[in-house]
Order: C-alpha cells, then sequence, then structure tokens
C-alpha cells in the first residue's frame, strides 16, 4: 500500500508531465496568442507558473512540523485552483511580463522547476510546515 506522500507525489508528477506536454504541443506562436482579450496568454501562464513554482525553496528553510495528515488541505486546494469562474490577482513577483515568451527558454526554465520539486520530494519532509 502506497503512503499518502507517494501519492501526493505520484500525482505531483503525473499533474507536471502533463503540463509540459501541453506546453511542448503548442508552437512559439499559440503560446503567444491571445485567446481572450485581457487574459494572459498560454505563454504567459507558463512563466506565471515558472515564477510561482520559485515558492519550492521554502521547503529548505526553517520548518515545523504540522501535526496534521499530509493531505488534509488537498481538497480545499483543488476546488482553488479548479473554480475557473473565480478569478484571483497574482501578486506582483509571480505576474508575467508582456514580453514575446521564446518556447524553448520557458520549457528549460519549466522542466527545471520541476526537477527542483522533484528534488524536494525527495529530499525533505513535504509534511512539516514552513515558518
Amino acid at each position: 500500500m502506497k503512503s499518502k506522500h507517494q501519492e501526493l507525489e505520484n500525482l505531483f508528477e503525473q499533474v507536471m508531465a502533463e503540463m509540459l506536454e501541453l506546453f511542448d504541443s503548442m508552437t512559439e506562436q499559440q503560446m503567444n496568442r491571445c485567446l481572450v482579450i485581457g487574459k494572459w496568454t498560454p505563454g504567459q501562464l507558463g512563466l506565471h507558473l515558472y515564477k510561482s513554482y520559485a515558492s519550492i525553496y521554502t521547503m529548505k528553510g526553517t520548518t515545523i512540523e504540522a501535526n496534521r495528515p499530509i493531505d488534509l488541505n488537498l481538497p480545499l486546494i483543488k476546488s482553488v485552483l479548479l473554480n475557473f469562474e473565480k478569478q484571483y490577482q497574482a501578486p506582483q513577483e509571480v505576474v508575467p511580463s508582456a514580453d514575446r515568451i521564446v518556447k524553448k527558454k520557458l520549457m528549460h526554465g519549466l522542466q527545471q522547476r520541476v526537477e527542483q520539486h522533484r528534488e524536494v520530494w525527495q529530499q525533505e519532509d513535504v509534511s512539516r510546515l514552513c515558518t
């Protein structure tokens, strides 16, 4: 029987593989095409994810025991991230630029972030809380 940690790690791997495959299937032109006026292009979304995924380094900082199941907040996180009706204001640090996205550079950056996350999953206790 798989542990909750292993189940979440497997889910992470699956989602990251699907994300990379989706971005890789687009041409650079498609990545930079605005599909809805006033919204981010697919490439800008990728850059937003790249910037957001830098937060993994917080797991290498000071942490404390969580005293709760590792997957306790997973339903809440899913409900927020998969609610496409609601829109949130991204923190300035993770807002993508309006510059043209270079597909090769974005893909390389996302692949690096995925590898960094993988290392943390394998080397750190991700059940702990960052302080």
